[in-house]
């Protein structure tokens, strides 16, 4: 069973109403998830923390939370007025406190985010020119998108399609759009380990920034195809594609793979080590569900030490592929 909520959305000055949800639980199977009978669809939150010791409340079953700022003003802005939204959101629906519940949430998160109906990726509040970012990103989803939903590069692309895509390259009247998507790449939720499986596993991934929301999408094409389709570019275009931060971006979508996303153990450790969590383990449970289910050295145990962990990972690796190739993958640490 997982633990999903249903955020009431009502918009309120009652902060009561505003801040409150129903926690229920909602079996999962290759069938769809499941409250008793009825089959349900729901979103997954993918999104960061943000500072732990800065918190306000929300009402679970009319009980008192303490939850991060960062989750409350997301789940502020991506309800729906007037319906209930079903969610899953890791903070809420695994009880942090209890190790045995959470050993076994964590090691369903792959399936919990794979069967989810989408994934809202919420990077944060509207800060500066976010909005033109989302703006940029959603005139190009219009452009690498046929009127059947295709991709364009599954068909030649209409010359009117060609023309918009090359002024959004390279016309100055863009530069600000693009300044402002640099600004939007270097926002912490890129950086952050536990994003790759969430995205990776599902189909359907919706950027959510402030008020705005848009297709990932055009992220997506952007990066998967940046040596072809950028023939011609302004600089604030080339800008924008070419920083440090943009790298993170760059990694989730090489990620992103057809063949049902799986990689190696080693691929999965090297894909994860340069990205940021809370804990050290989860340099390795949280990027178990991409790998190979006959290569999954163990379930998470959050009761085990980090050495211990790690120990047992490298040995795994060892063993399995009768290589010492995991001790080439291996990094300095401060």
């Amino acid at each position: 069973h997982r633990d999903l909520h249903s955020f009431p959305t009502r918009r309120s000055s009652d902060l009561y109403a505003a801040n409150s949800c129903i926690l229920f639980p909602v079996v999962i199977t290759d069938s769809g998830a499941f409250d008793g009978d009825r089959k349900i669809r729901y979103q997954a939150l993918s999104y960061t923390w943000g500072d732990t010791r800065d918190r306000g409340i929300i009402y679970i079953n009319k009980t008192p939370f303490l939850a991060t700022i960062n989750l409350i003003a997301a789940l502020r802005q991506i309800r729906d007025a007037g319906k209930p939204k079903i969610l899953w959101v890791d903070a809420v629906c695994i009880n942090q406190s209890d190790t045995r519940e959470r050993n076994y949430q964590v090691s369903m998160m792959g399936d919990i985010y794979k069967h989810a109906h989408s994934v809202l990726m919420w990077l944060g509040e509207e800060e500066g020119d976010s909005n033109l970012a989302i703006e940029l990103l959603s005139l190009l989803n219009d452009v690498f998108t046929t009127p059947a939903g295709q991709n364009v590069n599954s068909q030649q692309p209409s010359l009117d399609t060609l023309a918009m895509f090359d002024t959004l390259m390279t016309h100055s009247s863009f530069d600000r759009h693009w300044n402002a998507l640099r600004t939007l790449f270097d926002r912490p939720y890129w950086t952050r380990l536990w994003i790759v499986q969430e995205v990776v596993l599902n189909g359907a991934h919706l950027l959510v920034c402030g008020s705005r929301i848009t297709s990932f999408f055009s992220t997506t094409v952007l990066f998967a195809n940046k040596s072809t389709i950028f023939r011609k570019q302004s600089d604030a275009s080339r800008a924008a594609m070419s920083t440090p931060a943009s790298g993170y971006v760059r990694a989730l979508v090489d990620a992103v793979r057809p063949n049902g996303t799986i990689v190696s153990l080693l691929e999965g450790l090297i894909l994860g080590r340069q990205r940021l969590a809370s804990l050290a383990v989860d340099k390795v449970y949280g990027i178990m569900s991409l790998v190979d289910p006959g290569e999954r050295p163990f379930r998470p145990d959050y009761g085990k030490s980090t050495q211990q962990v790690f120990r047992e990972v490298v040995r795994y690796s060892i063993e399995s592929t009768k290589s010492l190739d995991v001790l080439t993958a291996c990094k300095e640490t401060d």
